[in-house]
C-alpha cells in the first residue's frame, strides 16, 4: 500500500514531491518513479507467485537511487541525497532478501 500510495503522489503532484523526498526539482522523474511504482502494485498485492514482483521492486529501486546520486553531487544536496541514496540501497537489500525468501517459501510448499 505504501508502494501505491507512494506511486499517486509522484503522478499527481511530482514537484512537490519530489521535492519533499530532496530529488530537486526533477518533476519528470518524479512522474517515471511514479509510474514504476504503480506498475508494481497489482503485483505486490495479487500477484502469484510474489517474489518476481518483489525483485522487480529491488531492481526498480536502484534508479531511484541513481537520481539521489545525481542530487548529491549537485551544490547543497549532498548530505539528504546520500541519505536517500543509501536509504534505497537499503530498502534494494531487503526487497532481495524478501524476494528470495518468498521463492524459498514457494519452493517448499511445492515439494510438500
Amino acid at each position: 500500500m505504501v508502494t501505491a500510495g507512494a506511486g499517486a503522489a509522484l503522478l499527481v503532484a511530482p514537484r512537490p514531491v519530489a521535492a519533499a523526498m530532496r530529488l530537486g526539482d526533477r518533476p519528470a522523474l518524479a512522474r517515471t518513479i511514479g509510474i514504476m511504482d504503480l506498475a508494481l502494485v497489482p503485483g505486490l498485492l495479487r500477484g502469484r507467485p510474489r517474489w518476481p514482483w518483489m525483485l522487480a521492486r529491488a531492481a526498480f529501486n536502484l534508479p531511484v537511487a541513481a537520481a539521489y546520486r545525481t542530487q548529491a553531487r549537485r551544490p547543497g544536496g549532498q548530505p539528504v541525497a546520500i541519505a536517500g541514496m543509501a536509504a534505497m540501497l537499503g530498502l534494494t537489500a531487503m526487497d532481495t532478501a524478501t524476494a528470495i525468501a518468498l521463492r524459498n517459501a514457494d519452493r517448499i510448499a511445492e515439494a510438500t
